[in-house]
């Protein structure tokens, strides 16, 4: 049915499109036609105007003729009246033609009796029309008179005054048929299309050829404006024309013919094509209607035959016409076979993975079960909790743990995602556990292992206890030691003997070092070791620190400092003490190959004093660089060459970075050397506590 729908609209739009443009087509033919008409209209209308105008100005300058006349042979009444004769015959438009003297008198005229037979001269003309422009040296045109002497037709008096010297003498008067001049005019036209309508100043039609004329009582104030300024259309009553002031008078003309109805023309026009369409269309959806009979009955016998999924149609469903279907079809049925083995091959894959996914699925719950065994019997406590803290398992030594309220997984979570296999502590019944949280990012789940480890943090206390202890303790006996080799150095003659007793201060010294070391390891980790911030400039920290090495000859450090990092709010000692660490870092781990240069740079970045010690020493691996700053580490050398130490000195450089609300942090590269990068504060916090007392991660054991 919908493809019925389709195939009607379809031929109603190929029947609508052929007529939407044979209707443009004609739309722009009948505008083309209606601007020639426009055109033409205009065109005569302005010829007849301007011959209307050539008329009147031929009127003028024949009374102009006749005042010569008058003036020359005035006294000669015969001769006078020949020549008005003579005028009268060259311009049919003019009824008549006559002068009058100074007393308003006539003396010749033309023609010499009116219609009743009575003489025109010898008539007191005095108190006429023409006599009210008596005077004037110009030709005057009257306004519209209807004549009661000679004619009895509505005329207009053109007249002219006739001197002699200074002497007026009379008039030369004609009296001029508006009825025979517009028919002058009109006569090569045809008469009911074009008609001529005169107006005076103030828009009042004075005239018309038609007898009804153009309906207009008098034209509007903005007409009137338009038009005194040149010629211009109008439309008055149906009738179109161009209106136009006369040059030799007030007068203005106006030439009308008949507008054209354009809305008529288009109704009309629209009409026709939209009864042509409608033949079309309905011819076109009968045809096809037609076709889609034979189309729509062979779809439905295809739809049948995919409905029920058959690869080769019955009788009912075999499709005879039109050919494209029938391709259809057979197209269909081989598609349709090779999906149905497809489909057989595909069943027998899914049993045979159906099989082996349950193979597999057995063999992960022997392997979960063999894994729940083992974790319920370990020491250790395991515990899988999800992102949100939900507990997915747990073995019997987690449960013990787990059953105090007080330890929350969800800081536990948080601190595995924050710092992979770092170790947590917490603290119950004075048990102290260690947990280690992995994060399984995949699953997006977490392992936390729990063991005790209250014996190896009591074993680290008495350490530290016994660290601290054993470095007071050695103090006094070093410092007796020391006086006795320095005395047999300065007091003896042996040479052998010197030298035995400063070999014996370098090692007190190297003793006396250690054990200040031990002694502030101690400190960092009590939390008693205090320092004391004060503006102080790093160059001469610098020097100071660098004193020691710079005596060696294979020792060189390069310092470059900018403007902005020239002073910053630091313990002297504790900053003293961390450079320190890092040239002799530098120093001990030299290349055997080449001398050691050690370059430092520092420089301001925001409110940071950013401090980078750079050596080409030896280098470290990446695993090193991890561990480096850990209590004791040392990395591991090769047996032919050993390098002494205690693994303290970073430590120390670390703890004491942190205490200046600090960081330090160091990139190596293997035979190339290390690089430490120190950044920190410039100035104090306003209002804080700027004196800083070492505050340890470690619980309150």
């Amino acid at each position: 049915m919908r493809f019925r729908t389709i195939l009607f609209c379809i031929s109603a739009a190929a029947a609508t499109f052929p007529c939407v443009v044979l209707g443009l087509l004609q739309y722009s033919s009948a505008q083309n036609e209606l601007a020639k008409e426009e055109t033409n209209r205009k065109r005569i209308s302005l010829y007849v105007s301007d011959r209307l105008d050539a008329k009147l100005e031929s009127s003028l300058r024949l009374i102009s003729v006749a005042a010569e006349y008058f003036k020359e042979e005035r006294h000669q009444q015969e001769k006078l009246s020949r020549h008005l004769d003579e005028l009268r015959r060259s311009a049919p438009e003019i009824l008549n033609i006559h002068f009058d003297d100074a007393e308003g008198r006539s003396v010749a005229f033309s023609p010499r009796f009116n219609d009743r037979g009575e003489p025109n001269f010898g008539i007191s003309h005095n108190g006429r029309d023409h006599w009210k422009g008596a005077g004037s040296s110009d030709v005057t045109v009257s306004g519209l008179v209807h004549a009661v002497g000679a004619t009895r037709s509505d005329i207009v008096n053109i007249t002219k005054s006739v001197y002699e010297g200074s002497e007026f003498l009379g008039l030369a008067v004609a009296a001029l048929d508006l009825r025979e001049l517009s028919d002058s005019v009109l006569k090569d036209l045809p008469d009911d299309k074009f008609r001529i309508a005169i107006f005076d100043r103030r828009g009042r039609e004075i005239f018309s050829s038609s007898a009804k004329g153009t309906g207009a009582v008098n034209l509007t104030s903005s007409e009137l404006k338009v038009v005194t300024k040149g010629a211009s259309a109008i439309s008055i009553n149906g009738f179109l024309g161009i209106l136009q002031p006369l040059s030799r008078s007030d007068w203005l003309v106006g030439v009308f013919s008949s507008e054209t109805d354009r809305a008529g023309v288009y109704k009309k026009l629209l009409f026709n094509n939209l009864i042509v369409w409608l033949f079309t269309a309905c011819t076109a959806i009968l045809f096809g209607y037609a076709a889609s009979v034979s189309v729509a009955r062979a779809v439905e016998k295809l739809s049948k035959q995919m409905q029920a999924g058959r690869s080769l149609p019955d009788k009912s469903e075999r499709v005879r016409s039109p050919k494209e279907i029938v391709q259809l079809q057979v197209l269909y049925s081989r598609m349709q076979k090779k999906l149905n083995e497809a489909t057989e091959r595909l069943s027998q894959l899914n049993r045979s993975l159906e099989d082996k996914v349950q193979a597999q699925v057995d063999v992960i719950h022997k392997q979960e079960s063999m894994l729940r065994v083992v974790f319920s019997d370990i020491s250790e406590g395991v515990v899988l909790l999800n992102r949100e803290g939900g507990i997915l398992f747990s073995n019997k030594a987690a449960q013990a743990v787990l059953s105090d309220r007080s330890l929350k997984l969800d800081e536990v979570i948080e601190a595995a995602i924050a710092n992979p296999f770092g170790k947590i502590f917490r603290e119950h019944e004075k048990v102290i556990y260690e947990l280690r949280a992995l994060k399984i990012d995949k699953d997006d789940l977490v392992v936390v292992l729990m063991r005790d480890a209250t014996s190896e943090v009591q074993v680290d206390k008495l350490k530290d206890e016994l660290i601290g202890v054993a470095a007071h303790e050695l103090k006094t006996p070093l410092s007796c030691i020391r006086l006795e080799a320095e005395y047999l150095r300065n007091n003896s003659d042996r040479d052998a003997l010197k030298s035995s007793a400063q070999a014996l201060l370098d090692e007190a010294d190297e003793m006396k070092s250690l054990i200040s070391r031990w002694l502030d390891v101690a400190r960092l980790e009590s939390g008693s070791y205090m320092i004391h911030r004060e503006l102080c400039l790093i160059k001469p920290l610098i020097s100071k620190a660098l004193k020691r090495f710079l005596r060696q000859d294979d020792f060189s450090c390069e310092v470059s400092i900018s403007e902005e990092a020239k002073a910053a709010f630091i313990d002297k000692q504790a900053f003293l003490q961390i450079l320190l660490n890092l040239f002799s870092n530098a120093d001990r781990y030299r290349s055997a190959e080449r001398p050691c240069r050690v370059s430092l740079h520092a420089e301001r970045r925001e409110d940071r004093l950013v401090i980078t010690i750079a050596d080409n020493g030896i280098g470290m691996e990446r695993a090193d660089c991890e561990k480096v700053f850990d209590r004791f580490y040392q990395c591991r050398m090769d047996s032919a060459r050993r390098i002494s130490g205690t693994g303290l000195g970073l430590f120390i450089t670390k703890r004491l970075a942190e205490l200046h609300e600090g960081t330090i942090s160091v990139r190596s590269t293997p035979g190339v050397g290390s690089v430490f990068t120190i950044e920190l504060p410039i100035f104090l916090k306003p209002g804080g506590d700027n004196d800083k007392q070492h505050q340890t991660d470690s619980p309150d054991y």
